[in-house]
Protein backbone atom coordinates (compact mmCIF):
# COMPACT_ATOMS: atom_id res chain seq x y z
CA UNK A 1 0.00 0.00 0.00
CA UNK A 2 2.83 2.45 0.69
CA UNK A 3 4.55 1.78 -2.61
CA UNK A 4 1.08 2.27 -4.48
CA UNK A 5 0.35 5.94 -3.04
CA UNK A 6 4.25 6.67 -2.92
CA UNK A 7 4.34 6.20 -6.65
CA UNK A 8 1.05 6.57 -7.86
CA UNK A 9 -0.93 8.69 -5.81
CA UNK A 10 0.92 11.16 -3.91
CA UNK A 11 3.13 12.07 -7.52
CA UNK A 12 0.01 13.12 -9.18
CA UNK A 13 0.57 17.05 -9.80
CA UNK A 14 -3.01 18.13 -9.79
CA UNK A 15 -3.90 15.24 -6.50
CA UNK A 16 -5.93 17.07 -3.97
CA UNK A 17 -8.36 15.91 -0.75
CA UNK A 18 -10.75 18.52 0.44
CA UNK A 19 -12.66 17.06 4.01
CA UNK A 20 -16.60 17.68 3.49
CA UNK A 21 -17.49 15.77 6.59
CA UNK A 22 -15.68 14.43 9.80
CA UNK A 23 -17.83 11.60 12.69
CA UNK A 24 -15.76 9.85 15.41
CA UNK A 25 -17.11 6.93 16.89
CA UNK A 26 -15.06 5.92 19.81
CA UNK A 27 -11.59 4.65 17.89
CA UNK A 28 -13.08 5.51 14.77
CA UNK A 29 -13.07 8.30 12.27
CA UNK A 30 -15.16 8.42 8.76
CA UNK A 31 -14.34 10.86 6.85
CA UNK A 32 -15.76 12.10 3.94
CA UNK A 33 -13.77 13.57 1.45
CA UNK A 34 -13.46 15.28 -2.34
CA UNK A 35 -10.67 14.03 -4.13
CA UNK A 36 -9.45 15.60 -7.66
CA UNK A 37 -6.39 14.84 -9.87
CA UNK A 38 -6.86 11.76 -10.03
CA UNK A 39 -9.74 10.79 -12.73
CA UNK A 40 -11.62 13.09 -15.27
CA UNK A 41 -14.19 13.95 -12.61
CA UNK A 42 -13.93 14.39 -8.96
CA UNK A 43 -13.95 11.30 -6.26
CA UNK A 44 -16.62 11.15 -3.34
CA UNK A 45 -15.04 8.85 -1.21
CA UNK A 46 -15.82 7.48 2.93
CA UNK A 47 -12.35 6.68 4.65
CA UNK A 48 -12.85 4.80 7.69
CA UNK A 49 -10.07 4.85 10.05
CA UNK A 50 -9.11 3.03 13.29
CA UNK A 51 -6.54 5.03 15.46
CA UNK A 52 -5.51 3.93 19.16
CA UNK A 53 -2.87 6.16 20.42
CA UNK A 54 -2.95 8.65 17.92
CA UNK A 55 -2.16 6.15 14.90
CA UNK A 56 -3.96 4.74 12.02
CA UNK A 57 -4.00 1.19 12.42
CA UNK A 58 -6.13 0.39 9.85
CA UNK A 59 -8.22 1.66 7.42
CA UNK A 60 -10.84 1.12 4.55
CA UNK A 61 -12.25 3.24 1.37
CA UNK A 62 -15.41 3.21 0.01
CA UNK A 63 -15.94 4.76 -3.35
CA UNK A 64 -18.49 4.62 -6.22
CA UNK A 65 -16.45 4.14 -9.81
CA UNK A 66 -17.47 7.35 -11.74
Amino acid sequence: MTEFYANKRFNLPNLHAELLHRNVLGSMVIDLERITGVAETALEIVAVSQVDDGLIQNIWFYYRNP
